[in-house]
């Protein structure tokens, strides 16, 4: 399990540009989309606040984290969006806590670094029409990333 945690960190990292073009083309404005990106980072604050507190099976914020980025194909609700925001920002507030308390969190870390730089260079050269796709196939992954960890889990047990 100790590989998944930095491929969902440099997959976050990597898709958020094209998350952001989502979200301000989304909402029109500039000041609307500070307003809402505010909801996000307030979630994040949560989530991070709240891992502390209690915590669940790390597969579900995983696959929500997915099923939101899978979203982007089909919302243009302000309010949907909106509510989307604030749950992004808890899950990878949540995720980030669960992962910062791993074991192989400062190895991973360089890594992460070096991994997103190095991907962010070749999807430089790669000419973006819709970024909802980029966004939804990484929500795919994180689904199919979540569906794993649990039956290894239970496999496990």
């Amino acid at each position: 399990m100790t590989k998944w945690p930095l491929f969902i960190t440099v997959g976050q990292v990597i898709i958020f540009p094209y998350y952001l073009f989502w979200l301000k083309n989304s909402t029109l404005t500039f000041s609307l989309f500070a307003l809402i990106f505010a909801l996000f980072s307030f979630g994040a604050a949560l989530g991070y606040h709240l891992q502390q507190k209690w915590t669940m099976p790390i597969a579900l914020p995983i696959a929500l984290l997915g099923m939101i980025y899978i979203l982007t194909l089909d919302v243009e609700s302000l309010y949907i969006i909106s509510v989307m925001q604030v749950i992004l920002g808890f899950l990878q507030g949540y995720f980030r806590a669960w992962h910062v308390g791993q074991e192989t969190y400062k190895l991973q870390v360089v890594w992460h670094y070096v991994i997103v730089g190095l991907a962010m260079v070749a999807l430089s050269t790669v000419t973006i029409v819709v970024p909802q796709i980029f966004v939804a196939i990484y929500g795919f992954m994180l689904v199919i990333c979540a569906i794993v960890m649990a039956l290894k889990k239970c496999k496990k047990k």
